[in-house]
């Protein structure tokens, strides 16, 4: 194999492409999808001015300054790396992301798969795809749906996604939602246009500031309206479409 650009995902591969373009001269591109340090804050890997994030926010520096041109899905992530990491404005180029809409698109026939989940014919459905886990906003999404039951009983949540599906399934049942929420658990990418179908809304509840939210491109893609956190991504990608 003998390439002409080393293509670095992430910030471990671009640290490895490094090595490689250095090995075959060849220039580096990095993929950031978002901040190390960031990301593991949000996580709660890494608490601010102690020494070892100090240490990770100088590797991070370094590994962003390593490469011949860096790429982002966002113009968020772009001004974070000029502004916290020093990396200059003329290296940086923001992608945004896009889903196929050949494959995304709305008004599918559903019919039988609502059946098949046993979802209420009667109810507006409220649809969440993606990863379950506190960064993604999940706590606050099923925090979120005794208040929004209060307002009205008109209203569905299907959840769909892993890991954890057993931990947030005994989190509704102990705030009292579990026979408002529907959990699928994993499913395969090549169905998920036909169960986004399913929802009359969206939910992307991501707290991150900077990480992409790709989920929205395909509630987008299925003329879902949705409902997000007002961060600069997710404003990004919405314009004035979404809530």
């Amino acid at each position: 194999i003998k390439p002409d650009i080393i293509h670095g995902h992430l910030h471990e591969g671009a640290f490895i492409g490094f090595l490689v373009a250095r090995i075959m001269r060849k220039p580096l591109i990095f993929d950031c999808q978002g901040s190390l340090t960031g990301e593991m804050k949000a996580h709660k890997f890494l608490k601010n001015n102690r020494p070892f994030y100090c240490f990770m926010h100088f590797i991070e520096k370094r590994i962003d300054n390593m490469a011949n041109g860096v790429i982002t899905s966002s113009t968020a992530m772009a001004e974070e790396l000029n502004k916290l990491f020093n990396v200059s404005e003329e290296r940086v180029l923001s992608t945004l992301d896009g889903v196929d809409t050949d494959d995304f698109s709305p008004d599918l026939n559903v019919a039988d798969l609502k059946v098949k989940l046993n979802l209420p014919q009667d109810k507006k459905i409220v649809v969440y795809l993606g990863l379950l886990n506190e960064y993604q906003g999940v706590d606050c999404l099923l925090q979120s749906i005794p208040l929004v039951l209060k307002e009205t009983h008109d209203v569905h949540f299907l959840i769909m996604g892993y890991p954890n599906v057993e931990k947030y399934r005994s989190m509704a049942e102990k705030v009292g939602i579990s026979s408002d929420v529907t959990f699928t658990g994993r499913l395969d990418y090549r169905e998920t246009p036909r169960y986004l179908s399913l929802g009359n809304i969206a939910v992307a509840p991501k707290i991150s500031e900077t990480e992409a939210n790709g989920k929205i491109y395909n509630y987008m893609a299925c003329g879902l309206p949705t409902v997000s956190f007002d961060t600069t991504t997710s404003s990004e990608i919405l314009g004035d479409l979404g809530v």
